[in-house]
Formats: C-alpha cells, sequence, structure tokens
C-alpha cells in the first residue's frame, strides 16, 4: 500500500468483530469516524458526521446493510465511495435498486484476492488438466460459544440463511468469479447446535457449466478447513485443522508441490488486499469496474435466490 495519501479520514459503520478487523487495515494516517446506533465507545450516532469523508466502510450487521446503502446513497446523498462488506443486500427490493453500477461502490467480497484466488493458478501451473469438481468443508465451533445466543448471527429473523449467507457467500462468490455463474442443485440448513435460531450449518450445491461446486459450511462442527480441486490429471487439497494448514498437489498419484500456510495469516492478506484495491480507487479518484460490481451482485442474487426457495418451504 502506498505511503501517501489524499485522503484525509473514513467513516466506518460498525465498531466490533468483523469492523475491527477492515478498521486495522486502514493507513494508520487517515482518521477513523466510527458511527453506531448506540453512540458509546467513541463513536457517534449522527450519521451526518459521516458525510464529508472521503469514504465510508459498511461494517455492520448483514441484515442492515442494505437500509444504510440506501440511507447514504438515496436519503443524505452522499456521492464518494462506499465499501460495503457482504452481501450487500439481504432483500429483492435493495437489491433491484442498485443494479446499476456508479463507479464508487464497491462490495467486499475478499475471498477474490489472495490465497484462496491463487489456488486456481496451481491447475495451470502443475499441468492438472481440466477441473472436475471443487469440495469445500469450513467450519469452526460458534455456535457452542456462550456469546453466540445475544449475537445477531444467532437470530433467523437477521440471519435467515445463517452462516451460508456469512460464510458460504465467499465461496460461491469466489466459483462464480472463476468458473461462470453457477446453478443451485441442491441447498440444506440445519441448527444442531440449538443455542439460536438461525441455522447453524448449511449445503450447497452449485453446477457451473461442466464443474460441480459443494460447500458445507458450519458454526457447530469441529473446527477445520478441508478444499479439494479434482482435476482429469490431478488433485489439489488444502487442510487445516489449527491456524496451520497444508497444500499438497497431486499430478496423477505423484506428490509435485507441498507447503504449509498459516490460515489467520493468508485470511488477513485477504483483507487487506481488498482494503488496498478499495483505497486506491479512493485515493486516485478512479471509478470501479462495472463488471466487477455486476459479479458481486449476481452473487447477491444468487444469495436471494435461496432466501426464496427455502421462505417457500
Amino acid at each position: 500500500m502506498r505511503s501517501v495519501w489524499n485522503m484525509t479520514n473514513v467513516g466506518i459503520i460498525g465498531r466490533s468483530g468483523h469492523a475491527q478487523r477492515l478498521i486495522a487495515c486502514l493507513p494508520q494516517d487517515v482518521t477513523r469516524i466510527t458511527y453506531h446506533p448506540d453512540g458509546k465507545q467513541a463513536s457517534t450516532d449522527d450519521m451526518t458526521c459521516l458525510t464529508e469523508c472521503d469514504a465510508i466502510i459498511i461494517a455492520s450487521p448483514t441484515d442492515t446493510h442494505g437500509r444504510y446503502m440506501r440511507l447514504l446513497r438515496h436519503e443524505l446523498g452522499y456521492n464518494r465511495y462506499i465499501m460495503c462488506e457482504k452481501p450487500p443486500f439481504m432483500s429483492r427490493e435493495d437489491h433491484n435498486e442498485f443494479l446499476i453500477p456508479d463507479g464508487k461502490t464497491y462490495f467486499n467480497f475478499n475471498f477474490r484476492f489472495g490465497f484462496y484466488s491463487d489456488l486456481f493458478n496451481l491447475i495451470h501451473k502443475y499441468r492438472l488438466g481440466d477441473l472436475q469438481y471443487v469440495n469445500v468443508d469450513v467450519s469452526h465451533r460458534l455456535a457452542y460459544a456462550e456469546k453466540y445466543k445475544n449475537m445477531w448471527r444467532s437470530d433467523v429473523s437477521r440471519h435467515q440463511l445463517g452462516v451460508i449467507e456469512t460464510v458460504a457467500v465467499h465461496w460461491f462468490d469466489l466459483f462464480n468469479l472463476k468458473l461462470g455463474q453457477g446453478t443451485c442443485v441442491r441447498a440444506t440448513l440445519e441448527n444442531y447446535a440449538g443455542t439460536g435460531t438461525a441455522p447453524d450449518s448449511g449445503f450447497v450445491t452449485f453446477t457451473h457449466g461442466s464443474v460441480t461446486t459443494n460447500i458445507f459450511t458450519s458454526y457447530a462442527s469441529g473446527p477445520r478447513l478441508t478444499l479439494t480441486f479434482a482435476c482429469t490429471s490431478g488433485t489439489i487439497s488444502v487442510v487445516a485443522y489449527s491456524s496451520t494448514g497444508e497444500i499438497k498437489v497431486h499430478l496423477g498419484d505423484q506428490l509435485v508441490h507441498e507447503e504449509r500456510y498459516s490460515q489467520d495469516t493468508e485470511y488477513i492478506q485477504t483483507l487487506k488486499h481488498s482494503m488496498d484495491h478499495f483505497l486506491e480507487a479512493v485515493n486516485g479518484d478512479l471509478r470501479f469496474c462495472n463488471e466487477d460490481y455486476n459479479s458481486a451482485m449476481v452473487s447477491n442474487s444468487v444469495l436471494l435466490d435461496l432466501m426464496e426457495q427455502f421462505s417457500r418451504k
């Protein structure tokens, strides 16, 4: 990231959890103005204080993103840069209000940057042939933590698809970007822990032409991350049961590449790369690519399709 910035201040909607991770990615010399409805902990409860900022980051709970986007763009007339956390809209009405790119709105699907996106490069590098399917299995035990009971993530009225809309959405956005828009052929939701009303586990399967992607995500299972990329001539496997993981690439039955990596480090790097992308546009008064905006909206529409599917059951 560059050391000299034309911007002077950034507004942040949100104060804890993921908002803190994004705040940590900001340059040290940029003033931060934090908004929270309760106005506590050095935050303001006056949204107009943010409208003079060079950029605003929406990092509040998922079900509030659309409301803040409408407030900023339509009611307060804010026409500078906005980074909105994924997924941006949890209603079709909000989604449809923002179908047209404005060049200054960026949706933070950060898996598009860095480690997870770069895994696709290994297919060509090691001549593994054509990709056939990808299997994702990601879980941790948040649903068994005492704090989970009082989190918005555990409330089905605020988090209808549960872990699918906060975790799995990263993966099917990445796959839509790399493989083309997928068609959902199977989706299930479960609440295993029983500590909240929202689903704490979900499984979705998509087809992207000849490639199938399976995604299981859970707040209520043993901590792990396992990925498998099956190709016509080889396999990529990523396995992590702790903060340290391992990547193995096989060409046929021969191990051709092996390395260890840090889950925590690589995840934070995806956030930093995404933030850098956003801030470079802000600093240079540049427009974001329409194609990137539209592909993010496709991923959001897929999520809304799933919501509508489950609401009919």
